[in-house]
């Protein structure tokens, strides 16, 4: 979709992982994944540069590439907030397609199937509201709340965590539909 609107785009991931995980650490490029397909972006889209907002431990991932990866940590979120993301979207193009994981989002915001990030929603929202100011944004997909949790047993609180995903997908879509 995102390749159908730009010619040329920046990729922004906000998530707690990375998602830039190869062959040699068990996940096979042979068939995208939720591991490995931001690492596949660079080849397979017209996507000209990619940020990651919120990963951990991306360092050994993107360096070679400082052109192509830019990274936004935990720790200079936390510290600078939307300063820090104003200085790394001056790297990207005008086009911008984001990718939102909901594990971004600290435990108390909602419970997801994987480990969790330290960020409240309205960080989230903040950075998105700072995003669509600057860029435009062509494209975004949110994913990352599951029935499961990381070992694949049904959670116990089901029913308020689906309604918390609901609501957190409402204020998101509102805020993209609706800039």
């Amino acid at each position: 979709l995102a390749d159908q609107r730009s010619n040329k785009y920046g990729y922004i991931h906000i998530d707690q992982h990375h998602d830039m995980w190869g062959d040699s650490e068990g996940w096979s490029f042979r068939r995208l994944n939720c591991g490995g397909f931001v690492k596949s972006i660079r080849g397979n889209t017209n996507a000209s540069q990619v940020l990651t907002i919120g990963a951990q431990k991306v360092e050994d991932k993107i360096k070679g590439n400082p052109d192509f990866y830019h990274h936004i940590s935990n720790y200079e979120l936390k510290k600078s907030g939307v300063l820090c993301v104003a200085h790394a979207l001056e790297k990207l193009p005008e086009d911008v397609y984001i990718s939102i994981d909901l594990d971004f989002l600290e435990q108390e915001e909602i419970t997801t199937g994987w480990l969790r990030g330290s960020f409240k929603k309205e960080m989230l929202l903040h950075c998105l509201a700072f995003i669509q100011e600057k860029k435009r944004v062509i494209g975004v997909d949110v994913c990352g709340w599951d029935a499961n949790d990381q070992f694949g047993n049904t959670k116990i609180r089901y029913t308020p965590d689906a309604i918390k995903a609901l609501a957190i997908h409402y204020d998101l879509a509102g805020l993209i539909l609706n800039p």
